[in-house]
């Protein structure tokens, strides 16, 4: 018996390593590997529990195998749940900080702004009141036209959005468009200036790219993104969350994983051109927005790894300064992360906070943006 747990454990250990390494490969180049991707969280932990149960029946030397593979993989667990909140908002003046919220706001069409409009609406306005962020980043918008046309509305929200008078709204050629809403001025860039001349006419989709002022003089480079979503329906979310199996919904599922590939592979289209222009820029560099993809992604790591022209890597803040486990998506499916700030390595990340808010399926997240000097 106790070998056959040595067994299972180092067996599972092996699948723990593989996975949460294989983050470094493209969809493509894993296949059908990727789907366990969404498992890794859950893996590292029976790997814990059955390392604890070996050392427990006297197979310390045997748990050693196990123990180094949990110590190689803790980067990866600490970008799914943060235990300790090692990083806090200090007393910075106004003059040296930036507060940053983005939402998913699913193009407002949650059940209760159907049936209650306006209602919805106030409060989504009571939220952005309450945060008094400097700079809000909404991705899934509807037109200007439409947005007029709710501010008419709802003259809370008008009244609160009124405090932002430098907006950008633009079509990424996503679902939905994306707005900045900031206090300091802003100005929009191209997909040609963001990407450079060697990738002149190729196109960011999901991706809305702007210079933003900030307090402390000068400007940041953000990056408002919203890559390939699944889009999965109620039937297929209840085909991977749900027990059991028959043909119907062995059917779905096989249509479902099928979606799923296809979502992975554009994704990797939108980071490589989203990686491509952090590359090209000089200077600090903010990304922020639904990535539709978990810490453990090809998606996460390649955001990870990219470095902007002055050399600088980006933070998540999460990482650091989020505290528990990682969950912005409030749809029928176990707690997954899939709303980022990222933030360059000359600037510092503070207070990451998920708020719930009734308005979409997605948690938006803030976070403050402070100069390291």
């Amino acid at each position: 018996m106790r070998r056959l747990l040595y067994g299972v454990t180092v067996a599972l250990a092996l699948v723990l390593a593989g996975v949460g390494y294989s983050t470094r490969y493209t969809p493509d180049e894993l296949s059908v590997l990727t789907y366990v991707w969404f498992a890794f969280p859950y893996l590292w932990l029976l790997v814990l529990v059955l390392c604890f149960v070996l050392i427990l029946c006297r197979r310390v030397l045997r748990s050693i195998f196990c123990i180094v593979v949990l110590s190689l993989t803790v980067p990866k667990m600490l970008s799914v749940f943060s235990p300790i909140q090692t990083s806090v908002r200090k007393e910075v003046s106004s003059g040296r900080r930036l507060k940053v919220l983005t939402y998913n706001v699913c193009s407002f069409s949650m059940a209760d702004l159907k049936e209650n409009r306006n209602a919805a609406l106030d409060t989504l306005a009571s939220y952005f009141e309450r945060e008094g962020a400097d700079v809000i980043c909404i991705q899934e918008g509807l037109t200007k036209k439409w947005l007029d046309k709710t501010l008419d509305g709802s003259e809370r929200l008008r009244k609160v959005l009124d405090r932002y008078p430098h907006r950008v709204l633009s079509n990424t050629g996503r679902a939905g468009e994306h707005y900045v809403f900031s206090k300091y001025s802003v100005r929009k860039v191209s997909a040609a200036d963001a990407l450079g001349a060697s990738d002149e006419g190729a196109k960011m989709r999901g991706v809305q790219v702007v210079d933003v002022s900030v307090p402390w003089g000068g400007s940041v480079r953000l990056f408002n993104c919203h890559l390939t979503s699944i889009g999965l329906s109620q039937n297929q979310i209840s085909s991977v969350s749900e027990g059991g199996l028959n043909s119907q919904r062995a059917e779905t599922l096989k249509s479902t994983l099928e979606k799923m590939m296809e979502a992975f592979r554009l994704r990797e289209v939108d980071v490589r051109l989203l990686c491509k222009a952090i590359s090209n820029t000089r200077g600090s560099v903010l990304v922020c927005g639904d990535f539709n993809d978990t810490p453990i992604s090809y998606t996460y790591e390649s955001v990870m790894d990219v470095r902007t022209a002055d050399g600088l890597s980006l933070e998540d803040a999460f990482v650091g300064s989020g505290f528990g486990l990682g969950d912005t998506y409030r749809g029928n499916l176990p707690p997954i992360r899939i709303d980022y700030v990222f933030a360059s390595e000359d600037l510092r990340l503070t207070s990451y906070v998920e708020h719930d808010c009734p308005t979409s399926d997605h948690c938006y997240v803030t976070a403050f943006v402070t100069t390291k000097e």
